[in-house]
């Protein structure tokens, strides 16, 4: 089937959404690697209260001190010894809060290392294998934790650090797989299917976590789970990914040629391991305001998100005094909101940039609003008004949290995506540099307000993480952007190979042929 634009004819763009569709199959696969990364990672937040003994480092009884909601005398008790343990918190390892929180910490240092040169030899040399090997890491560290957990502190934090090297390739490799396989007006729907496999293993490894601490095996049986599905990932992976669409064997050839035109304005001139050839524009990429503006929601992206994954179990433990299962579906609730609301938004975003109702960047800037300033909103109503004695308010500003945070996908994700497409892999690495610190920051600075555990305490790390959002939601509404950059438009550049060398010179502004068809053709 043809459709006119203007004087010619073009093929209807094959659907993303159908049984045949490649793109759709690589979408879900990068989905189910978002799941079990993040689940591998995850699931030692929920374990480690199963793991550790509940009260060898705690406070005797909970410490109220004034301007606080609810009395010492209504939480008396919930905390005891015998009362953590009838409700599931009854593990015998010694471990102080300090070297929990070394244990969330050492995953992100690892991932320093690896996250600049990994988005760097993804655009260079494609994702595939890279993110094959980093899956693998992942895979053998979680199913070693068992052992390592029970011999030795320090075997299992060195067994941390080396899974985060694994972790620092993944999402500026997801992202470079994207930057090759989806078009622009696909890329917040497509970024929202992929990314949703975050939230579902933050909600996996909550509910069955919890679940898998009262079995008979035990906490370990967690990382045997979670080891197992990355495995199958691994071979999924192997034999169903390839790095661009045409070295896809089983495709379309409708689907191959429409994905050739729109992304030929980003890829042309490449080879077929290498997305560009044109050098990285190091200054104009680190003075970019929009890229700013990018970097700090990053940091507050993975600020509040290694908070809520790591230490939600802990807080309502300490703070609402809930059993382990409860524990499990309290802690699921934001993910649960986010998976939903990314996808409605990411829909919707897409939806009014074809109908041209709002801009690139306005679509990125209003909902990077939702996602920062509701986030805020949702941190502060915790830290003012949760008690053990209002849990079901709890869920009200757990499932804001979540529903907010979901704007982020068709924010500043999105913005990513599109303001260099040639260098997404180069600009996600430095993203993740901000949210790798981020992620680093978060426990280091929770450990060193949380020593008690006290609600007091746990407010003021709350309106902390508020204060890193409002900051961050402001400066993107004021330089955020949707569009591409000048410093990242290679279409504007033609590379000429000579015997010795390559010379870049400014294309011709008559290169584009009367009959090749433009990215807005297929906004149908």
């Amino acid at each position: 089937m043809v459709v006119a634009v203007g004087s010619e004819s073009v093929p209807k763009p094959p659907p993303l959404f159908s049984p045949c569709s490649k793109r759709l199959h690589i979408g879900l696969l990068l989905m189910f690697a978002f799941f079990c990364t993040v689940s591998m990672r995850a699931n030692l937040g929920m374990a480690l209260v199963c793991m550790v003994n509940a009260t060898a480092f705690s406070a005797p009884a909970p410490t109220i001190v004034s301007n606080h909601s609810y009395s010492n005398q209504q939480c008396q008790g919930f905390g005891s010894q015998s009362t953590l343990s009838s409700e599931g918190y009854n593990g015998d390892i010694l471990w102080t809060p300090g070297m929990q929180s070394m244990l969330f910490s050492a995953l992100f240092y690892g991932g320093m290392v690896t996250i600049l040169p990994s988005g760097y030899f993804a655009d260079r040399f494609g994702p595939k294998a890279i993110m094959f090997v980093a899956v693998l890491d992942y895979v053998v560290m979680t199913l070693l934790t068992p052992l390592l957990a029970r011999s030795n502190f320090y075997a299992f934090l060195a067994s941390r650090v080396v899974m985060g090297l694994g972790e620092g390739v993944m999402f500026p490799a997801i992202t470079s797989m994207s930057a090759r396989w989806f078009p622009p007006n696909e890329r917040s729907t497509v970024a929202a299917i992929y990314t949703s496999g975050v939230q579902l293993a933050s909600i996996a490894s909550a509910i069955f976590s919890s679940r898998l601490c009262m079995t008979p095996m035990g906490w370990p049986s967690i990382f045997y789970l979670f080891g197992g599905l990355g495995t199958l990932w691994l071979v999924l992976w192997w034999f169903g990914a390839c790095n661009r669409p045409n070295d896809s064997k089983i495709m379309s050839d409708a689907e191959k040629i429409y994905l050739n035109i729109q992304l030929n304005h980003q890829h042309s001139g490449t080879s077929s391991r290498k997305l560009s050839q044109a050098p990285t524009p190091w200054k104009s990429m680190l003075l970019s305001p929009a890229m700013l503006a990018n970097l700090l929601c990053q940091f507050a992206f993975n600020f509040s998100a290694t908070m809520f994954q790591s230490y939600l179990p802990t807080y309502f433990k300490d703070v609402l005094y809930l059993d382990l299962k409860d524990n499990g579906f309290y802690t699921a609730i934001p993910f649960i909101g986010q998976v939903v609301s990314k996808n409605i938004f990411s829909w919707i975003s897409d939806h009014l940039k074809k109908s041209g109702v709002i801009s690139s960047t306005t679509g990125v800037r209003f909902f990077q609003a939702i996602a920062n300033f509701g986030t805020a909103a949702a941190l502060v109503g915790l830290a003012t008004f949760i008690d053990c004695t209002t849990p079901t308010l709890a869920i009200l500003f757990l499932a804001l949290f979540g529903v907010s945070f979901g704007g982020g996908i068709p924010g500043f994700t999105t913005s990513l995506l599109s303001v260099a497409p040639a260098y997404t892999g180069t600009l996600v690495s430095l993203g993740m540099v901000f949210g790798m610190i981020a992620n680093i920051a978060a426990p280091t600075i929770i450990g060193l307000i949380n020593t008690n555990g006290t609600p007091e305490e746990w407010s003021l790390i709350f309106y902390t993480a508020a204060g890193v959002n409002i900051v961050a939601g402001l400066l993107f509404i004021l330089v955020g952007s949707g569009e591409m950059q000048k410093w990242g438009d290679v279409a504007r550049m033609q590379t000429v190979r000579i015997e010795f060398g390559e010379k870049v010179f400014p294309e011709p502004k008559t290169t584009r042929a009367k009959k090749q068809h433009s990215v807005n053709d297929w906004r149908l």
